[in-house]
Order: C-alpha cells, then structure tokens, then sequence
C-alpha cells in the first residue's frame, strides 16, 4: 500500500511538472492585445463611472456603489496594461529559423563537414 501511494504521489507530482505549455509568438501576442483590451475597457468604464458620478445627476442610494466600482476599476487597469506590455516584449523577443548546419565528420582521410537542418529558437529572457 505504501508503495502504491508513493509511485501515485511521484507520477501526479512529475505529470504537472511537465504538463506547462511553452507559449508561441503569435499566442503571446494576442494574449498582449486581449489584456490591452481589457485594460482600456476598465480604464473607460471607471473614468466615465467617475464622471457621471461628478455631474451630480445620480441618486444618492447609487453613488457610493459607482464611486467604489469607478475608482476600483481606474486602478486595476494598470496591471492588465503592464501584463500586456511584457507579454508583448517577450513576443518580439522570440526569434525563430530554419536553416543548415554544419558538423564535423571525422573520416578515414581526415575531417569532412557534413550539413544537416537545423530549427533554432532563440529566447532572450
């Protein structure tokens, strides 16, 4: 029994360390484009929250309400426009080709380089 529960423990804890998903450019760029989004979204509805609210046209039982949301939603914007900007840097960061590569093959009359293709990608982190 413990020999059971030790190899689940071992084979759950490996298969969610390897189960993470590598991000491609493309992802990585609309994911920086929807949290773009999302953020002038938040930024929009809370400043014009704030606005209705200092017209002084609401009713009194809604202006706290709408001065909480407004003033939450102005402030949490920010981290969707950071998270976007570095999703967006590490995109451009991501370089990738295909190209042929040469390795030294060692034969009876000396050094010959032999050509393969080669995928390279290039992450500067």
């Amino acid at each position: 029994m413990k020999k059971l529960c030790f190899f689940l423990l071992v084979f759950f804890t490996t298969t969610s360390l390897f189960s993470q998903q590598a991000l491609t450019r493309e992802e990585l760029l609309k994911k920086s484009k929807s949290q773009k989004t999302a953020g002038f979204i938040l930024l929009g509805a809370g400043a014009t929250t704030l606005i209705i609210i200092s017209t002084g046209d609401t009713d009194l039982d809604a202006v706290g309400p709408l001065f909480i949301g407004g003033t939450a939603a102005v402030p949490g914007s920010i981290p969707l426009f950071i998270a976007a900007g570095r999703n967006k840097r590490k995109a451009n960061k991501m370089t990738g080709s295909i190209g042929l590569q040469q390795a030294p093959d060692i034969q009876l009359a000396g050094i010959r380089y032999h050509s393969y293709p080669a995928l390279s990608l290039k992450l500067s982190l």
